[in-house]
């Protein structure tokens, strides 16, 4: 939490790393395999991690003008398709994180 206006304002962590942004960058991805990749590997050491007791979050930015090509997409499925595989993984926007976060931890 920190202080907006003299209001509690929950900030939620954000990373570049799992990005579709990094399609249309020259140190990007080089196909929607690399992307795909990158993210189930990062699930799986995640769940790895929490399962050992110490849980993760892990954002993946999108963009539905970057993602919403049938090619990127079926990487995002993929992506989706391997987390819930797991069992164990929720998969949630950031408003259900806030929502969640704000209940068991109120400022």
């Amino acid at each position: 939490y920190v202080e907006v206006s003299g209001k509690q304002h929950l900030v939620l962590p954000y990373s570049d790393v799992y990005n579709d942004s990094r399609f249309v960058f020259s140190q990007g991805y080089g196909s929607p395999a690399d992307y795909a990749d990158l993210c189930t590997r990062a699930i799986d050491e995640l769940v790895r991690e929490g399962r050992a007791g110490s849980p993760k979050m892990m954002s993946i930015g999108l963009h539905p003008r970057l993602i919403g090509q049938a090619g990127r997409a079926s990487a995002l499925r993929q992506i989706i398709e391997h987390a819930l595989g797991h069992g164990d993984v929720w998969l949630a926007r950031r408003i259900d994180i806030a929502e969640s976060w704000r209940h068991q931890h109120p400022a």
